[in-house]
């Protein structure tokens, strides 16, 4: 497992886990508080939720958004710089430098670009909630 800082979003970040819709930092803390899965504690005060599958999440598929299993959660702290996305719709995410955010291109084409190569105008993949 990585020791090192991971693509990440902050713990206030609205996710879908099996429909319910909240901060990334209430599933960690309600999943390892019921014993979901197995809690690793890892070096740099790095903890990882095994979830193997237990639960699901919203992903991109084919045909538009699908669900998929949800292998793990990490909860640590970062040093890398942080980016405050605005969607078109006036949601937020704060993302690390390093975070993938998908986005549909010029030609229709669904994307992966870091925060650092959006531009405004760009047509950014958010979930319906």
């Amino acid at each position: 497992f990585p020791s090192h800082d991971t693509d990440s979003v902050v713990g206030s970040t609205m996710v879908d886990i099996d429909g319910d819709n909240r901060t990334i930092e209430h599933h960690f803390e309600q999943l390892r508080d019921n014993n979901t899965g197995t809690l690793l504690q890892l070096p740099n005060n790095v903890e990882l939720l095994l979830l193997d599958g237990l639960c699901e999440s919203p992903c991109i598929a084919d045909e538009g958004w699908d669900y998929a299993p949800v292998s793990a959660i990490y909860r640590h702290k970062t040093t890398k710089r942080l980016f405050k996305i605005t969607t078109s719709s006036g949601k937020q995410v704060t993302v690390t430098e390093d975070h993938s955010v998908m986005v549909v291109d010029e030609f229709d084409k669904l994307v992966e670009r870091k925060p650092t190569e959006l531009k405004p105008g760009d047509r950014v993949i958010e979930q319906k909630m």
